[in-house]
């Protein structure tokens, strides 16, 4: 990294001591108690320097010392996506991966954010990142995680398993929302009434005959759940995956068109 002056080395250091993460060009200017404009020249100076990274515009890291390439350094698309869509929480494939319901291994994070966005697809710093809409009222079903000392909101595991049947394409897919489901029910985190009230909220019936076809497909013998998912089941045909084009035969039980193979991996 390129030299820095002593009045700039007192400010990167007060930017260290306040930020581990990510910092907004407004958090920066109320810890230097500078005004924006001036806030602006300075940021770019220590970026150009190297003593910064610059994630998104308006949005810098600060760089450990040692590192050799400055404007490679990243830090978790977690904490990434915690300042560029907050108030924001991640959900889907992101959140199963987090509490072990997934092995499968995704390039993107699912963000749910009530910020408006122009994309539902972004990339920043080599990282992608999923979008969807979220209203504030939905925040409530997210659990607080400690990554790299920051507070991440993460939707707990009944809520990822609800949202992941209200909208596979999320989950990886059918197939990976199966491994989800199934792994789920056999975690610590399986608790019936939570998932029935994760998915009563998302007002989607869909997500029941989803959730049902997959508990009989697999033989679990979930009786209980099964005869609820049955008693929700409503008129007209959908897709056990929507994103595949495929119609595929039609599953009367379920009103389910049934567009993807699901294996029985004889569940515990």
């Amino acid at each position: 990294m390129s030299g820095i002056s002593e009045k700039n080395s007192v400010a990167l250091r007060k930017l260290s001591s306040h930020e581990n993460g990510p910092f907004t060009l407004k958090e920066a200017s109320d810890y230097l108690n500078m005004p924006e404009r001036k806030v602006v020249v300075l940021l770019g100076h220590l970026t150009r320097k190297g003593w910064l990274s610059r994630i998104k515009r308006g949005i810098y890291l600060t760089v450990p010392i040692g590192v050799i390439n400055p404007k490679e350094f990243k830090t978790s698309p977690l904490v990434t996506a915690n300042h560029v869509f907050s108030p924001c929480y991640i959900g889907g494939w992101s959140a199963a991966e987090h509490w072990h319901l997934t092995e499968q291994m995704f390039n993107s994070v699912v963000v749910f954010t009530s910020k408006k966005t122009r994309s539902s697809s972004i990339k920043i710093k080599g990282a992608e990142f999923v979008i969807r809409k979220a209203d504030e009222s939905e925040f409530r079903n997210a659990k607080t995680v400690w990554i790299e000392n920051e507070k991440i909101l993460i939707t707990n595991p009944s809520r990822t398993v609800a949202d992941i049947l209200n909208d596979p394409t999320i989950g990886g897919g059918i197939s990976n929302c199966t491994e989800i489901l199934n792994n789920y029910l056999d975690s610590e985190y399986k608790d019936e009434n939570e998932l029935l009230k994760s998915i009563n909220e998302l007002k989607n019936n869909t997500i029941f005959k989803r959730l049902g076809y997959l508990l009989e497909v697999s033989g679990r013998n979930m009786l209980n759940l099964i005869d609820v998912c049955l008693k929700h089941v409503s008129k007209g045909f959908t897709f056990l995956d929507p994103s595949i084009k495929n119609k595929g035969i039609i599953n009367t039980k379920w009103n389910l068109r049934i567009n993807a193979e699901i294996a029985n991996d004889n569940p515990k």
